[in-house]
């Protein structure tokens, strides 16, 4: 019979784990660095306990997601609900993102259409008819990684022209996220655009928190919003007006495009504060 030794597999049976495997803090160091896909942490959770110890405690989860800092793109939603990943396997995105659209929960497809997407939320609006009410617009903001979804109903009695999400600090203890949505309306009589802001974690809204007049009517705004440091950006339709609100203040504003070939100092800002209340 053969020995280990002359088939040189002695020290495999003596062969332990690398030291630095054994060590809990620097095994966690290391666990940090890889890769922040959505299936990362849960392939990594399978190869031992101590492992799956370590990915699942909630502070390394954090840590995790603070090392990364922005999460990576995963795909893109067209504007039939349909999700298109960026990644080919064995990359394993949640189930939940097949069914992030209303439709997919028994809505009629043709009343509902998507908005937006920032932070990993989702919205969708569509026109409600209340009994008493009247019309109403009716939005959805889903998060795909969790399956999450809330519906509320705007009483605001104006035309819609945009709409979006930011997250917020918060959430609970299922893992459910905090989130705004600002909507931004139109009004006849004297021509005014305002803006109503949702708050998931009270579940209320807060209407007509900053006014803006116009001098002509806005129609839906085709152009997503940007949000650059607390403020959010929506560009006209006519390519030369952009409306900004401030989440800190809650206040609308315009600003005119700069001219091509000028400076900054340039720019045109006009704001108009009138109606705005403080949070």
């Amino acid at each position: 019979m053969m020995s280990c030794r002359r088939l040189g597999l002695r020290g495999l049976y003596r062969a332990s784990p690398p030291q630095a495997l054994d060590d809990d803090n620097l095994l966690e160091e290391i666990l940090l660095r890889i890769p922040p896909h959505p299936s990362s942490l849960n392939n990594a959770g399978l190869v031992c306990n101590l492992w799956r110890r370590l990915v699942t405690d909630a502070q390394f989860v954090r840590r995790f997601h603070a090392h990364h800092q922005s999460p990576p793109l995963l795909g893109f939603f067209l504007v039939s609900g349909m999700f298109l990943p960026v990644n080919e396997p064995p990359y394993k995105y949640p189930s939940t993102l097949s069914s992030v659209t209303p439709w997919a929960h028994g809505m009629d497809m043709h009343m509902w259409r998507m908005l937006s997407c920032r932070h990993g939320f989702v919205l969708t609006q569509a026109s409600k008819c209340l009994p008493t009410e009247g019309f109403r617009t009716e939005f959805m903001v889903m998060d795909p990684m969790t399956g999450n979804l809330s519906r509320t109903v705007a009483m605001e009695q104006a035309i819609l022209v945009a709409a979006t999400v930011v997250a917020v600090a918060g959430g609970d203890s299922t893992g459910r996220r905090s989130f705004r949505l600002i909507a931004l309306f139109f009004n006849y009589g004297p021509t005014r655009l305002t803006a109503s802001v949702y708050s998931s974690d009270s579940g209320d809204w807060v209407d007509s928190v900053a006014t803006l007049f116009v001098p002509s009517t806005i129609s839906f705004i085709q152009s997503p919003s940007t949000l650059v440091g607390n403020a959010l950006y929506w560009l006209l339709n006519d390519a030369k007006t952009i409306l900004q609100f401030d989440l800190e203040s809650q206040s609308l504003a315009s600003v005119e495009q700069p001219r091509r070939g000028r400076g900054h100092a340039d720019v045109d800002r006009r704001r108009h504060r009138g109606g705005a209340r403080e949070k």
